[in-house]
């Protein structure tokens, strides 16, 4: 459908001219743009950097660990809500995860977030006999958090042709879908479905 992928490519730059972004800059080649979106999770903050625009946002840290496979697995996925804790089957495969670390991008793990995980699976569940997480094993990712809890979605007022979408926290996924929505409107200039105000990009 006339979409290309340029994959590896890390952008050093962006080219303007005026009020607009003209290309963004990789470190192989200039891409031209008609639009710019900025979508990179907890790294936005500092492509924004690039352009000369300060967008608060942290990365917070969540882990997760893999059992596979399990003679005995759950049936349906859960919230533990008091310990902040998600499962997720498949067939015999079982993914727990959780936790918010604001420690920036560190790959460092810290063995107590993955075992909090492990003992709250445990209360939960008692008589499921997983057994004890290897640490150095265990998963994580940043999600990209901002100071009052709701995403960038919109565009930037430094440039006439930028647009944000970014720092769901941990409703990315199930937000993703509305978010696309509302880019597809703003690029194409039309309404947008529901008032975006509060997410506007610079908001700080």
């Amino acid at each position: 459908m006339g979409v290309h992928f340029y994959l590896n490519a890390e952008v050093t730059d962006f080219e303007k001219t005026g009020n607009k972004i003209t290309s963004v800059v990789t470190h192989t080649q200039p891409i031209p743009a008609d639009e710019v979106i900025i979508a990179n999770g907890s790294w936005m903050g500092e492509l924004s950097k690039l352009l000369g625009i300060r967008i608060l946002l942290q990365p917070g840290k969540g882990y997760s660990m893999v059992y596979d496979p399990l003679s005995r697995n759950l049936q349906y996925p859960s919230i533990l809500v008091d310990d902040r804790v998600a499962t997720a089957p498949i067939g015999r495969w079982l993914r727990i995860g959780g936790t918010m670390e604001m420690s920036g991008h560190s790959d460092y793990i810290l063995p107590k977030r993955v075992q909090s995980i492990y003992n709250a699976f445990k209360k939960y569940y008692p008589a499921m006999d997983l057994p004890q997480p290897d640490t150095s094993k265990a998963w994580f990712g940043y999600r990209p958090v901002t100071p009052d809890g709701l995403p960038y979605i919109g565009r930037h007022s430094q440039y006439a042709n930028l647009t944000y979408a970014g720092g769901h926290a941990m409703m990315g996924v199930s937000c993703a879908t509305g978010t696309g929505i509302l880019l597809n409107e703003i690029i194409q200039h039309q309404p947008t479905s529901i008032n975006i105000d509060a997410f506007n990009p610079g908001r700080f």
